[in-house]
């Protein structure tokens, strides 16, 4: 498996994403609503619908964008997209904006934004695998696509552990408190800048993937 270069360069964009993917989900499910905006009970319903309602038509976008640019242009303006969503989250930080609905309309906005990217991501799992190992077939009649699947959860698995134990658990547990612009708490604010910055260095990663992996 780690003989293709191709796969070599999809495992490491993978591991890119998906350690900033398990990073936010994570902080989403926990101290993103609560400690970083601040809100309760519907407002997190609101939000939570906005991040998965609008997906059917994000896909829509991806795939005009991956029949006219090819498949790696449309994962790289996922994986942009979805990093810009996590450092608006970041600004909608309570104790930036203090009482009120700003902050609650911040994560609206970045859940929205960040839509784009949530089909996108569970479906690039199985595309790039498949076709890697669809390419192999051809060329050299040799089919390694279950190998591919199994070292990508091995890695997959991997990437959850530093996203959401090493780097999260650690960086919100309580004996942390990290001042920032003057504020206490600042680490649930970086919590979706990290991934935001896994996302967009996933996506410079990207420009490793082969040339045919452009193609749509």
């Amino acid at each position: 498996s780690f003989a293709s270069k191709s796969f070599r360069a999809w495992l490491l964009t993978q591991f890119m994403l998906h350690t900033g993917l398990m990073l936010f989900l994570t902080g989403i499910g926990t101290t993103i609503p609560h400690q970083l905006l601040g809100i309760e009970g519907w407002q997190i319903t609101v939000m939570n619908s906005a991040a998965f309602a609008p997906v059917p038509l994000m896909l829509l976008i991806f795939n005009a964008i991956k029949k006219r640019r090819g498949q790696r242009f449309a994962l790289q303006t996922a994986l942009l997209v979805f990093g810009v969503a996590m450092i608006t989250f970041a600004f909608g930080w309570n104790k930036l904006w203090g009482e009120g609905m700003t902050s609650f309309l911040i994560g609206i906005t970045a859940s929205t934004i960040g839509s784009y990217g949530v089909g996108v991501f569970f479906s690039v799992g199985y595309y790039y695998p498949a076709h890697i190992a669809k390419q192999e077939i051809a060329t050299t009649k040799r089919d390694h696509s279950a190998m591919y699947f199994a070292v990508q959860g091995l890695v997959t698995q991997v990437a959850s552990a530093v996203g959401a134990n090493l780097i999260y658990n650690n960086l919100v547990n309580q004996d942390v408190n990290i001042n920032l612009f003057g504020k206490a708490e600042g680490q649930f604010f970086l919590v979706p800048v990290l991934a935001g910055v896994m996302m967009v260095v996933a996506c410079l990663c990207a420009f490793r993937l082969d040339k045919q992996m452009s193609e749509g």
